[in-house]
C-alpha cells in the first residue's frame, strides 16, 4: 500500500490492519519517511488498513481506511 507523507516532523509511521473494518491492531511501525508498506503475512481474504504518524509530541489522525483484497 501507499500513503503521502503529510508530515513533516515524523519520527515513525504506525500501519494498523483488521479483518471487520472495525477493530484495528498494530501490524507494523516503520521509519519517517516512508511513504509504502507490502504486508506480506495476509492470506486470501480482505483486510483493512489505515496509517498514522508519530512524533515526540504523540499521533497524528488516522487516515483514511482502505481495503485490500489478495
Amino acid at each position: 500500500m501507499n500513503w503521502t507523507d503529510n508530515a513533516d516532523n515524523e519520527t515513525s509511521f504506525v500501519i494498523e490492519r483488521s479483518t471487520d473494518g472495525v477493530n484495528f491492531a498494530l501490524l507494523v511501525t516503520i521509519g519517517a519517511n516512508q511513504t509504502s508498506y507490502r504486508d506480506t503475512s495476509v492470506t486470501n481474504r480482505l483486510y483493512y488498513y489505515r496509517v498514522k504518524a508519530r512524533n515526540g509530541d504523540g499521533y497524528s489522525n488516522y487516515s483514511n481506511v482502505a481495503s485490500v483484497s489478495p
